[in-house]
């Protein structure tokens, strides 16, 4: 119960504190929380992109977005981290990416995917975006915080919209920043389920809550070794994509 107490507090702490930001740069009034969780694998790595299943959950750590939607398609965005300086863009612009390996360009990526799918989506929004997925980790912190800006996108144009094609969407989006992934991250991020795993299948996207036994307990480990994927391990992360493909058109067994 004491750790329960503890969790509880360091939320609404968190909470506070993404408030406070908010209100500091965009006046009271008005908001919205949207939420994007990152994601551990259990089976099937580099699976994904070719079409083949995968079985990761969603992890507590995420991304939290508070935001309020402009009427004049601006954007704004600040972050907690201070290592992350404010991004401010206009409709137009969307499309025009920022340095490599610059935070904004997964902002920029959910939007204009979204855009391109939809001409009507012309609302931006000003948000603070506080996350707590480790960056270059292995735990998908890019693609959270892809998924969540594409949610807080579509909220703040009021657009209905389907979770499975939207999950499609958004792994197409990160290609906006250079990197070939493929689907599992996004997917998981909006379909993960409380005490499940989720075994993902591909082309056409579909999932399956897994039920992990009471007492299990998923331990995620630090190696160390960070893999950060707008930087030096981009190139190898793409290449990887392309040996498999290449292997795999290469089988005897390819039919």
């Amino acid at each position: 119960m004491l750790f329960r107490s503890n969790q509880l507090a360091a939320v609404q702490l968190r909470l506070q504190r993404l408030q406070d930001h908010f209100n500091a740069r965009y006046g009271p009034g008005e908001a919205r929380l949207l939420r994007a969780p990152g994601r551990v694998n259990l089976i099937g790595e580099h699976t994904d992109y070719n079409g083949y299943p995968v079985m990761p959950l969603a992890i507590q750590r995420d991304v939290l977005v508070m935001f309020r939607p402009s009427e004049d398609g601006s954007f704004r965005i600040i972050n907690t981290d201070e290592r992350f300086s404010e991004r401010r863009f206009e409709w137009a612009e969307a499309a025009a990416p920022f340095a490599m390996g610059d935070w904004g360009n997964y902002v920029k990526a959910a939007i204009q995917e979204l855009q391109q799918a939809d001409e009507g989506l012309r609302r931006g929004f000003s948000a603070v975006i506080d996350g707590t997925v480790p960056a270059a980790a292995g735990l998908a912190s890019s693609s959270s915080l892809v998924v969540a800006a594409g949610l807080v996108f579509l909220h703040a144009n009021e657009a209905v919209f389907d979770r499975r094609v939207f999950a499609d969407q958004m792994a197409k989006a990160e290609h906006f920043v250079g990197t070939a992934g493929g689907g599992m991250d996004q997917a998981i991020s909006l379909m993960g389920e409380k005490g499940c795993a989720v075994k993902i299948d591909f082309f056409p996207l579909r999932t399956r809550a897994t039920p992990l036994p009471a007492d299990y307990k998923i331990v995620i480990c630090n190696s160390l070794i960070r893999a950060p994927k707008t930087e030096s391990a981009l190139k190898g992360y793409n290449r990887r994509r392309s040996e498999e493909h290449t292997s795999e058109l290469q089988s005897p067994n390819t039919i």
